[in-house]
């Protein structure tokens, strides 16, 4: 995010990015200390700046996908899939409702993707087959949207759990905690009091994890 707003001088600049703005400014004309996909997207950027702002957000993003899941962390990975089935979800049913066409705003090319672009259905004809999309189709239908964010942060937060269910204190752990984090910080913004309760317990239970596995390893 705070790449693409600097390319195209947006004034927004997130906290929570790994570089500060200098950096990011340096970066633009020496990329070499970013990571590969930031890398590829500039250069892409600058053989044709012409694009939309939404435009390379799509490609940027569909840059640190790919990158996401070529890594050999598993949590990353099953983490980022899940999160690009509910954005991909997301964006055709935006999309649907503002009657606009949306098969260049998907990323991937999974079967579930080309039934998102081409179904006429309701569910997409997915909501059989895939329970992440029947999970968001059923939050989707809530009329009240603070309500609706909530449950999709819910769910996001449930799927970590459940993913890491059998995992203690190693890096699949530290990795859940982080994204929690994230989703407590987002929060903060949105409903300050309940967003900062969540993060005090998030951080409390982090700590009690990491003390217990100092226990449990002597």
């Amino acid at each position: 995010d705070n790449l693409i707003n600097l390319l195209f001088k947006e004034k927004k600049f997130s906290p929570l990015g790994n570089y500060s703005l200098d950096q990011l400014k340096e970066a633009i004309e020496d990329p070499s200390g970013l990571p590969d996909y930031m890398k590829k997207f500039l250069k892409e950027y600058n053989q044709n700046p012409g694009k939309s702002l939404s435009q390379q957000q799509l490609r940027l993003t569909e840059l640190m996908f790919e990158q996401i899941l070529s890594l050999n962390n598993g949590f990353l990975k099953d983490y980022y899939l899940f999160e690009r089935i509910i954005r991909n979800t997301l964006t055709a049913l935006m999309a649907r409702l503002m009657k606009r066409d949306y098969e260049n705003e998907l990323i991937g090319n999974e079967d579930w993707v080309i039934s998102l672009k081409k179904s006429h259905a309701l569910d997409f004809g997915l909501a059989k087959t895939n329970e992440i999309v029947d999970r968001i189709l059923k939050i989707w239908h809530t009329n009240d949207l603070y309500k609706r964010e909530k449950d999709l942060d819910h769910y996001r937060w449930e799927w970590i759990d459940q993913r890491n269910f059998f995992h203690y204190f190693d890096i699949d752990i530290v990795l859940a905690y982080i994204c929690k984090l994230k989703l407590a910080y987002r929060w903060m913004i949105l409903d300050k009091e309940k967003g900062k309760e969540i993060f005090r317990n998030t951080v409390r239970k982090m700590e009690n994890s990491f003390q217990n596995s100092q226990i449990n390893t002597l």
